[in-house]
């Protein structure tokens, strides 16, 4: 019971450490001068207004791949709610997140009503961290959000190249080249580019860059729970469930130093890892719950879980969605499929006479893979490890079957959420394989 407690302790404290480092990081932000950054706040504004609600990162896009998009939507939120930071005292400014209401039709047009006129009410925004304006707001009293989205993008790469080079060194090349390969086919610049996708990919560097750091010196479930309150600060609902990812290189660490050591123990410490994250993710927002309703004196409890009734999965439909729950599911897996790396290229190709060339590639792709299979796998009590790996590919499909409907809506961002699969199987190959025991049995 004593070791419990000592361990209960460890987790309050590492969450009030994340909390006051989260509500003080909105502080600093705060204390930025609100001038400067009005003024990019309307610059960037009427650039957006030429852009749209969702467009596409590049001009010459003719195919409009979804996968290209920008999240100008979302993005306007944050910036509504920086323009507006100054309107109430620090402590509930930070806390509550108000944002401006006009009779705008999008968020983008109420946002422009806004910086055009001292006309307008205020709606908190309370049951979200917005940690994302902990720096956005110090770089707009500088540079407008068209000049962030490209410090991020070099943010975000420099942030990748250090990951694969840790992992290289910490782990094994095969996962840290697999990692590189996997994140450049999600288009990764325009995910940096996107104020709200972004959060959800540094919390996701971040975390590999800690376990690469804080493995066998740091418990594994710390640093996965630290991973999970980070994405609670960072991420407002956009991709929670990629950060997760974080724990196939905890559970490799753990098989190539036969800490796991059979199916069960890998089973167990993928299950522990999950709980930890989930823990983390959970009690961070409801941290944030809490301190919004105290300085914001409402029940962000009671908001949040009212929001939580509308967009659960047994009442959530929308006018030109399916009309059965079943075909939710079935648009939401489809329509996620599609839009992944190399699919929606394939599909592309299928669709502009390239049927051939589409059906030669993954057919000499996949001979490919089975000779290799044929010539170089394990026996078949070796690739427990593998099974695992093929569980964990199985969890974005999870997630699109629970939240059929959210994934329906916004699968042009949840698509990426995939990179687990993609991940989670190619290390199941690649550990299948056993390239050393052939040469030796040449040899």
């Amino acid at each position: 019971m004593s070791t419990i407690i000592k361990k209960l302790k460890i987790y309050f404290i590492l969450t009030l450490c994340m909390t006051v480092s989260f509500v003080g990081l909105k502080m600093l932000a705060y204390c930025v001068p609100d001038e400067p950054v009005k003024k990019n706040i309307v610059s960037s504004v009427e650039y957006m207004q030429k852009e749209g609600i969702y467009p596409s990162a590049y001009a010459d896009d003719e195919y409009n791949l979804y996968s290209q998009r920008l999240d100008n939507c979302t993005d306007v939120i944050f910036l509504n709610v920086i323009y507006n930071m100054r309107k109430t005292n620090c402590l509930e400014a930070v806390l509550c997140d108000y944002r401006g209401i006009s009779g705008g039709d999008t968020e983008l047009d109420k946002l422009y009503d806004v910086v055009n006129s001292e006309d307008y009410s205020l709606a908190s925004y309370g049951r979200q961290w917005f940690g994302s304006i902990s720096f956005l707001r110090i770089l707009l009293s500088v540079f407008t959000l068209p000049q962030i989205r490209i410090l991020s993008q070099y943010f975000m790469y420099i942030l990748l190249g250090l990951s694969v080079l840790l992992i290289s060194k910490k782990a094994d090349y095969k996962i840290a080249v697999l990692f590189l390969l996997n994140m450049s086919v999600i288009s990764l610049d325009v995910v940096a580019a996107s104020v709200n996708h972004a959060g959800a990919f540094y919390s996701l560097l971040l975390g590999v860059i800690m376990v690469c750091l804080l493995h066998n010196k740091v418990s594994d479930y710390v640093i996965i729970y630290i991973v999970g309150g980070i994405t609670a600060y960072f991420d407002l609902f956009s991709l929670p469930f990629v950060t997760p990812l974080v724990a196939i290189f905890v559970l490799y660490m753990d098989y190539k130093e036969e800490e796991i050591y059979d199916f069960k123990s890998g089973f167990l410490r993928m299950m522990y890892l999950a709980v930890f994250w989930i823990a983390g993710y959970v009690v961070l927002w409801m941290a944030k719950w809490f301190l919004a309703s105290i300085a914001g004196r409402r029940n962000v409890f009671a908001d949040a879980l009212i929001e939580m009734g509308k967009q659960s999965v047994n009442k959530s439909t929308i006018d030109w969605g399916p009309e059965t729950t079943s075909g939710y599911i079935v648009e939401s897996i489809q329509l996620c499929l599609e839009n992944m790396f190399p699919i929606n290229y394939f599909k592309m190709a299928y669709q502009n006479g390239g049927k051939t060339l589409v059906w030669g590639f993954v057919i000499i792709l996949l001979l490919l893979l089975i000779l290799l299979a044929v010539r170089y796998h394990k026996k078949m009590g070796q690739i427990w490890f593998s099974w695992l790996m093929i569980i964990i590919a199985s969890f974005p499909y999870l997630c699109y079957v629970v939240m059929h409907t959210h994934a329906f809506i916004h699968f042009w961002m949840w698509f990426r959420m995939q990179l687990i699969t993609w991940m989670a199987i190619g290390l199941a190959y690649l550990e299948a394989l056993d390239f050393k025991k052939q040469k030796s049995n040449t040899g």
